[in-house]
């Protein structure tokens, strides 16, 4: 639309100028055309497909039916505006939604046909000419060596042997601009009209436990790590361009020169994180144990495939009895997590009598 619209303009300025140049002067225009120009021909252009695939689609069903056009009425000419490769391939009506989500290229490709092919260059152009006369002079000759002779050839041949190739790339590159325009206009408004499936994706274990237990606990940085972020403002403003490899090797040394009472900080500073984070991991894995084994059945048992869960232990109604009046029996907690269950069971099945101690610690 842009092209029709300037062509005439171009040409006028320039009346000794080839029209291949024309249509170079045109997409260069198109290229540095602002933002508001390149809206109002994109949706002048929506606007016009829209209109199109309805006009095709009464025309095709009309056609179907063998029943003459309306009066006044002719045969959508929007189809005219489109590639060859375009032309036949293109369906007014929307994909069947399917089972698996489509691939948007092979959408594009089965709705709009396959897309334009950048044009080889003039040496490739001379290389598919004469290849088959050079394999002909040369019985037996191998692919790498005709192709090194195809080559020397190029590469002696003159100017005028060369630009009948120059001018085939040439008016094949006119036509690439054309169609490749005409090709993302069309792709536009596809993709504008077509409704494609929402994706919907299945959230992995980590993404699922950081949703509902928060981020997990991340390991404390070394004394030496400390110490590197607390100097490596001052070595940047002190050795002003100085490169980060540069700056990391300076901050080593620094730290390697210090000595034991200045490192004793950083390194208290380490154990303080390192206590903490001992504490929070371990908070962290026992909620997300229980949180595993009190999630959603049908979920639970996809995210802990591959793991093997304990056997349910069954109890006796006298044991059951006895645990109510005498506690829990005493066991050795083989993790953090049943430290919590020992401290917590009692209270969970006082709260609510009837209850299994197995169903209590999940």
């Amino acid at each position: 639309m842009y092209y029709a619209d300037h062509v005439e303009a171009v040409t006028a300025s320039n009346p000794d100028i080839a029209q291949c140049e024309v249509t170079s002067l045109i997409a260069e225009q198109w290229m540095n055309a602002s933002m508001e120009v390149c809206s109002l021909y994109r949706n002048r252009y929506t606007a016009l497909a829209r209109q199109y695939k309805i006009d095709i689609a009464a025309y095709d069903a009309r056609a179907n039916a063998n029943v003459p056009p309306e009066s006044g009425q002719s045969v959508p000419t929007a189809r005219l505006a489109q590639p060859e490769h375009a032309a036949s391939s293109v369906s007014p009506d929307p994909l069947p939604q399917p089972t698996k989500l489509p691939n948007m290229d092979r959408t594009l490709e089965r709705e709009m046909g396959p897309k334009p092919v950048v044009p080889v260059p003039p040496n490739r152009l001379y290389f598919k000419g004469i290849i088959e006369s050079v394999r002909q002079e040369n019985p037996g000759i191998e692919f790498g060596d005709a192709r090194k002779i195809v080559s020397a050839r190029w590469k002696n041949a003159s100017v005028e042997e060369r630009q009948p190739y120059i001018d085939l790339h040439k008016e094949l590159k006119r036509q690439y601009l054309i169609d490749i325009s005409v090709y993302d206009a069309c792709k536009e408004a596809f993709v504008s009209t077509y409704s494609w499936p929402v994706p919907t994706k299945q959230l992995a274990k980590d993404e699922v436990l950081e949703q509902e237990l928060g981020p997990k606990p991340v390991t404390p940085m070394a004394a030496s790590r400390l110490y590197y972020k607390d100097v490596i403002g001052d070595i940047y403003r002190d050795n002003p361009g100085i490169s980060w490899q540069a700056a990391r090797r300076l901050a080593s040394d620094r730290w390697k020169a210090l000595s034991e009472e200045d490192q004793r900080p950083f390194k208290e500073r380490h154990h303080a994180l390192n206590k903490q984070f001992m504490i929070d991991i371990a908070a962290y894995n026992a909620r997300e144990k229980a949180f595993l084994l009190t999630y959603d059945e049908s979920v639970s048992t996809k995210y802990l495939t591959g793991t093997e869960l304990e056997p349910e232990t069954t109890y006796s109604d006298e044991e059951i009895e006895i645990e109510r009046e005498l506690g829990p029996r005493p066991t050795l907690a083989k993790n953090v997590f049943d430290l919590f269950c020992l401290d917590h069971t009692r209270d969970v099945l006082s709260e609510n009598p009837g209850l299994g101690v197995d169903d209590a610690r999940k």
